[in-house]
């Protein structure tokens, strides 16, 4: 009996954190928006005036006009140059993940590679843009490389995002349950990041499960087998 376990595409991003760079993005406005100025808002009156000394009048002056506080600036998305540094073509890549528009991400990621080779980031991204595509060996041999640099580099961010990208080409392609756990056990083993760990024992607990019961089953079948052979025979 096989058994088709499928990890959500975008669950790295939520449980590793790898979607900081995508929320920077995010949580700005883009070029094309412009925001609103608040409404000019009267500076507060006094709630308390000076008595009037004894004996004397008051005469009623108008108020005098209070000064409107300044418009606050409008925030504008920063430009991600596809074309631009390291970091901007990264960004640029990530957004275009987003966007799913993987060949774009692609040809951005692989141009920031060739700024920066022993960068892991761009690689972590181009295994995304990859994955998206469903081109499971060129996802693999991206985070792969991810995995080497940020091995090299000492970077755990990276690392973990590679062992997490590196499991769901396993998931995602189908490979066997084994295969599978194995990709598992190795990001628990690797990382030190909370989320990912906690991923990693869910994972590895529902694989057992149905590794216990695809033995059980092949139990069952060879059991199955053996009986109608002893049936078959002349007796």
């Amino acid at each position: 009996m096989s058994s088709r376990v499928i990890l959500g595409a975008g669950l790295c991003v939520a449980l590793v954190g790898s979607s900081a760079s995508a929320q920077d993005i995010w949580g700005t406005r883009t070029s094309e928006e412009k925001a609103a100025s608040p409404a000019s808002t009267p500076a507060p009156r006094s709630a308390v005036t000076a008595a009037p000394a004894i004996g004397t009048t008051t005469a009623t002056t108008p108020e005098a006009p209070q000064a409107s506080a300044p418009a606050a600036p409008a925030v504008k998305a920063p430009e991600l140059d596809p074309n631009g540094s390291y970091s901007e073509r990264v960004l640029a890549g990530l957004r275009q993940v987003v966007l799913r528009d993987f060949d774009g991400a692609i040809g951005t990621l692989r141009g920031a590679a060739q700024l920066e080779p022993s960068n892991p980031s761009a690689f972590c991204h181009l295994g995304d843009a990859q994955l998206g595509k469903a081109d499971w060996a060129e996802a693999k041999a991206a985070y792969d490389t991810c995995a080497r640099f940020s091995a090299l580099a000492r970077d755990a961010r990276n690392a973990t995002l590679s062992a997490v990208g590196l499991a769901r080409v396993a998931e995602l392609s189908q490979q066997s349950l084994v295969e599978r756990r194995d990709a598992y056990v190795r990001l628990e083993a690797g990382t030190s990041d909370t989320a990912a760990k906690t991923m990693a024992a869910a994972r590895l607990a529902a694989l057992d499960t149905l590794i216990a019961l695809d033995t059980d089953y092949v139990e069952v079948r060879k059991r199955i087998a053996e009986r109608e052979a002893a049936a078959a025979k002349p007796k």
